[in-house]
């Protein structure tokens, strides 16, 4: 190898006072290096937005003071459902996060260098794959809330809008309903998902998809509630076996008007889920017994106040707007408030919470100890590696980076 390497004679030719011709190589090639490293710090630059709210010191350990919240990916009518995925074979994470009005179900890789993936196109048809008219005859016939089956397979579990159903997508591209119907009506439109560590399924169903294209009347509404669900393991095994929707569905909770995200405490204990209702915009905890039942709820916390407050703070930003245009053909529009929808919980037992204003952190206890301040309404939330935790936000896709991580990773091989 070395008398190979010898006989390449280098030095002769690499040497600008041997080689005059090398010498336009050393005076460009620094410059070819500076180009290509402002190339793919632009490439991969993310615009910030929002801004943190301390409220309390518990939230500014939660915090890196030079990170602020980037959007990653634009596009979207309603981003919804964010779900990471470490890929172990494949040895890559991605962000998988539904679009309910659009129908579709996408996937985020981050880029690297000079190459950025960024938001591709999972599934078309996520939550509605009847006929085209059907399928619009809704305002949001998409997916939802979005889960893995267990950590060791990609297959998915989908709450799909349109087909009114808890859904198994397979990796290999087929799908097999969960559960569609409860006592013989079918449900109104599952909307968040959670796996207890013992397997046990449970879902939320409020009637959020039924609205028509205009969201003035509910279609084809069959159960006079919005309920909290729960699958046992036996059941929802079966289920995905043979393919064919579970009866064996128990009606936990029927008591919140829109119950929407749902998320545990650190140990199981407890299980939180929130009120997307702007008449009634709370937070509820359920102990968790040890058959999976819910017992003696209470609020966690009541956001009407913060609704109340935001939604002032809408209406003057609009009347500012409105002013500064001085022109009555220009229409300013006012952003909602937002209500509680996705939530999750750190290793501490902090709650994040979409709700009036951005993304609203409580401590255990339910104090409001920060806020993720955003003039848009978000939608969910999802802890993804290495302390970033992803905001889907209206038409926009959220990153941040914070010191926690998720309460627990699961490792069982449900089937």
């Amino acid at each position: 190898v070395l008398d190979f390497v010898y006989s390449l004679d280098l030095e002769e030719k690499l040497s600008p006072r041997k080689n005059v011709e090398i010498i336009w190589f050393y005076i460009f090639f620094p410059f070819f290096i500076a180009y290509l490293w402002i190339l793919t710090t632009y490439i991969n630059l993310k615009p910030n937005i929002g801004s943190i709210e301390v409220l309390d010191p518990e939230f500014s350990r939660l915090l890196y003071p030079k990170y602020n919240m980037e959007v990653i990916a634009t596009g979207m009518s309603w981003a919804e459902g964010p779900l990471w995925i470490n890929d172990e074979n494949a040895g890559i994470g991605y962000l998988m996060f539904s679009d309910p009005i659009t129908n579709r179900i996408y996937k985020w890789e981050d880029g690297k260098g000079m190459f950025t993936v960024g938001k591709t196109i999972y599934s078309e048809n996520g939550g509605c794959i009847q006929d085209k008219e059907y399928c619009d005859s809704f305002f949001m016939p998409g997916a939802n809330g979005l889960i893995r089956k267990d950590s060791t397979s990609l297959d998915l579990i989908v709450c799909q809008h349109g087909e009114r159903a808890v859904t198994l997508f397979r990796e290999n591209g087929t799908r097999s309903a969960i559960a569609t119907h409860f006592k013989g009506k079918r449900l109104n439109s599952p909307n968040d998902v959670v796996f207890s560590p013992d397997g046990h399924l449970y879902f939320t169903d409020p009637p959020f998809g039924l609205y028509n294209k205009n969201k003035s009347t509910l279609i084809g509404q069959e159960l006079p509630l919005s309920g909290i669900y729960f699958i046992a393991r036996d059941f929802l095994q079966n289920a995905i076996s043979i393919g064919n929707a579970t009866e064996g569905i128990i009606l936990l909770d029927k008591s919140m008007t829109r119950p929407n995200g749902l998320a545990f405490s650190p140990d199981y204990s407890k299980l939180y889920v929130s009120n997307c209702d702007v008449n009634d915009p709370i937070i509820k905890v359920f102990d968790v017994s040890s058959n999976g039942a819910l017992l003696n709820s209470k609020v966690f916390y009541n956001m009407s106040e913060l609704y109340h407050q935001e939604t002032l703070i809408a209406n003057s930003e609009a009347n500012e707007c409105q002013t500064a245009h001085d022109d009555a053909s220009t229409s300013c529009p006012i952003r909602k408030a937002g209500c509680p929808d996705g939530l999750k919980v750190d290793i501490h037992g902090n709650v994040f919470a979409t709700g009036p204003g951005g993304v609203l952190v409580f401590n255990q206890d339910g104090k409001l100890i920060g806020r993720f301040r955003l003039n848009k309404e978000a939608s969910n939330i999802a802890f993804g590696e290495d302390g970033r935790i992803y905001i889907t936000a209206e038409d926009l896709l959220i990153r941040l980076w914070i010191k926690t991580k998720p309460a627990r990773i699961i490792k069982s091989n449900r089937k």
